[in-house]
């Protein structure tokens, strides 16, 4: 079921660039990213209503709403769906670190129960490199690893089962305007599985999106209209042609919790009960660098990295360490384990690392500081 989930998401999948800054989460790439539209509106939450066509839009009975909460620099914090009779079905809680990317999603029952959840991991520029999805008891479910080109744009994704082995990969193409415009994604053995297509206008804002199953499959249509803010409105879906359901987006710039209960849509304060991974440690004027900064850094890690003939998975060992004020690495330990053999590897790679630089106090003093260091291996 959760296979399906990744399909599913993966179908939905893309990228807007920075100059947009418009609906950063809207295509689900790093959700709870936030959107600097979203803080410049004010906009402190908004309610999804979901109808099956014209005719229950037009009654309003919606069939199915999607309650989401924004903070105040517009990133989302938690999402509660209900059913058609409002009540709740489950949570989604958001947990950011430091520099504000998100960590953790928590995936709960109506009750608030975990029932699974995702873990995001960065390299140290700040780009996405991995997300993990865990079961209820832990243990790995899935793995989505991350690829951008010299320009900074995300090309290329894989999507590993829970043994780490490939399942789907996607290739995402640009358009001349640096655009997204075909998103390509394909099975393991190479089958295209959809095609997608997005459309835009003069304000760089998607107007359309057409997914394509397979070559030549069954064609989904989706519209999308937004306000003066150049926040969506409404999304409407075709299939071959035929509408099949119109999502309506209400903002509230005001009291959200008051919005809903004028709305009848009544949610329970639910906690992320799951520690996020640790960030690096704030009060510096300055971090703890290598020598030669983040390209010195990952030219050293891809002249040293080597995945061993004998892996069987591939992924992303966290791996976090002190560097001392004089630079020195000690206590270095794994976060976030792959497998004994690549999690030794890792260790070993950071152990025999150059000194860094340290982090830097306020008053210009070298301080002893945290870093948390993804070691990536891929076949």
């Amino acid at each position: 079921m959760r296979l399906l989930v990744t399909f599913c998401m993966l179908l939905f999948i893309s990228v807007i660039p920075a100059k947009t800054q418009i609906i950063d989460d809207f295509f689900d790439l790093v959700p709870g990213r936030g959107s600097q539209k979203l803080a410049e509106s004010g906009v402190s939450g908004f309610i999804d209503y979901q109808y099956s066509g014209k005719i229950s839009k037009a009654r309003g009975e919606a069939n199915h709403f999607s309650a989401v909460f924004i903070d105040s620099i517009g990133r989302i914090v938690k999402t509660v769906e209900f059913n058609r009779f409002n009540q709740p079905e489950n949570y989604s809680c958001y947990t950011f670190d430091d520099p504000g990317n998100l960590v953790q999603r928590a995936h709960y029952d109506s009750g608030g129960k975990l029932l699974w959840h995702e873990g995001f991991f960065y390299d140290v520029s700040g780009k996405l490199i991995e997300r993990v999805e865990y079961a209820e008891d832990g243990s790995v479910d899935g793995k989505t690893l991350y690829f951008f080109n010299a320009e900074g744009h995300l090309y290329k994704t894989r999507q590993l089962n829970y043994a780490g082995e490939l399942s789907f990969w996607q290739i995402i193409h640009y358009s001349a305007t640096n655009l997204p415009g075909r998103i390509s994604l394909k099975q393991a053995q190479g089958f295209t599985m959809s095609n997608t297509h997005i459309h835009y206008n003069d304000h760089s804002l998607p107007v359309e999106r057409i997914v394509s199953a397979g070559a030549k499959g069954p064609v989904t249509r989706e519209k999308f209209l937004y306000d003066d803010d150049a926040l969506l409105t409404e999304q409407r879906t075709f299939n071959e042609g035929d509408l099949k359901s119109i999502l309506v987006r209400n903002y509230c710039r005001g009291n959200f919790p008051r919005m809903l209960m004028e709305n009848k849509l009544y949610t329970d304060d639910v906690k992320c009960t799951e520690k996020a991974f640790g960030s690096l440690i704030s009060g510096f004027t300055s971090r703890a660098s290598f020598p030669g900064g983040i390209e010195g850094l990952n030219a050293y890690l891809t002249s040293v990295v080597q995945m061993p003939d004998s892996a069987t998975q591939q992924g992303v060992v966290m791996v976090v360490f002190e560097v001392k004020s004089n630079g020195k690495i000690r206590k270095v330990k794994v976060q976030k384990a792959l497998s004994p053999l690549l999690d030794e590897m890792a260790v070993d790679i950071v152990m025999d690392m150059p000194p860094w630089i340290p982090a830097q106090s306020p008053d210009g003093k070298p301080e002893k500081s945290k870093v948390y260091l993804p070691v990536v291996f891929l076949k």
